[in-house]
């Protein structure tokens, strides 16, 4: 009977140790963007940082957002 308990338990775990590893490979192969690649550049290049700050301080003293274009 003690056994089979122990056999049980192992198998269990081997299960979840299973799932476990399928889904740290999909993670793996997903790729998560936070920011586009355009963004990402903007916020690299400090006049284009300087002119989102502008447009995100003027919402906070607005609140309401205007169109900006940054280039």
């Amino acid at each position: 009977m003690s056994d089979k308990k122990v056999l049980n338990a192992i198998g269990i775990l081997l299960v979840f140790g299973l799932i476990l590893l399928i889904i740290r490979s999909i993670n793996k192969k997903t790729e998560t963007k936070l920011y586009s690649e355009d963004a990402y550049a903007a916020l690299q290049d400090s006049d284009k940082l300087k002119e989102l700050d502008k447009a995100v301080s003027s919402y906070h003293n607005s609140g309401k957002w205007k169109k900006a274009t940054i280039n």
